[in-house]
């Protein structure tokens, strides 16, 4: 018996069932045609092997009218723009908190490391970050350059939050810093990955719960388990010429 030759139209077709496309590709897997023919994937190349921070939610690629490269890169924690294979921190700030609320707001304690921040209604919940600025000298024998910096905060109450610097305090300071503190707080991270077991409804602002009152201005939502848990960080990135546009909320 003769052979036939097989010929198959190129592209996979899912308009049709498998029985009924005949003479065409219904599925497949890292591949692409090429000259009518279908050719495995090459393989993935790192673009870069600079790190972010967070899990990538969204990604956004645009090429601008002066033909500059951009990526859009929003995780659950940061908003980035990665040109050249570095990294560029974007992430929209929910406060500016300034002078007369900042002045000399640092507070130290003898052989800690924890840093404590007081300002009244400062807004931040554990997890967020902030960078603080302008502190003139060193605290109680820690660096106002390790002050002057990015942190990742813990909440104490809404008027006291703290963080972590690497040189221990030599000495017992109540208020310390100067009178030029900016400390701007960035959008509250969402949570990494969705839970599980949501009941569906959504509260934005003051909680109530167990008869405690909470203080939560993050989208939030109740689930089977009667606990509140953050929303995942969903972000919106689109372009328009040279413009990036974004704006970002939480998804059930």
């Amino acid at each position: 018996m003769p052979f036939l030759k097989l010929n198959f139209k190129p592209g996979i077709n899912r308009d049709t069932t498998n029985y009924s496309g005949e003479g065409g590709w219904w599925d497949g897997d890292k591949i692409r045609f090429f000259s009518g023919y279908p050719q495995k994937l090459g393989g993935w190349q790192k673009t870069t092997s600079e790190p972010f921070i967070g899990v990538c939610r969204q990604v956004w690629n645009w090429v601008t009218s002066f033909t500059d490269n951009f990526l859009g890169v929003g995780t659950d924690i940061k908003l980035y723009i990665e040109v050249g294979g570095q990294f560029y921190d974007i992430t929209p700030l929910r406060a500016t908190l300034a002078t007369p609320d900042t002045d000399d707001c640092v507070e130290t304690t003898s052989g800690s490391t924890t840093v404590t921040i007081n300002v009244t209604a400062h807004g931040c919940l554990s997890g967020d970050y902030v960078t603080i600025s302008g502190v003139t000298g060193d605290v109680g024998g820690v660096p106002d350059a390790e002050i002057n910096a990015e942190h990742v905060v813990t909440r104490v109450d809404n008027d006291i939050f703290t963080i972590t610097v690497t040189t221990a305090a030599s000495s017992t300071v109540a208020a310390g810093g100067g009178s030029s503190i900016d400390i701007e707080c960035q959008i509250h991270p969402g949570y990494p990955l969705q839970p599980l077991g949501m009941a569906g409804v959504l509260h934005l602002g003051t909680v109530t719960t167990a008869g405690v009152l909470a203080v939560q201005p993050r989208l939030i939502c109740f689930n089977v388990t009667g606990s509140w848990i953050t929303l995942t960080t969903i972000w919106l990135l689109i372009s328009a010429g040279v413009q990036f546009i974004t704006g970002s909320g939480g998804l059930l």
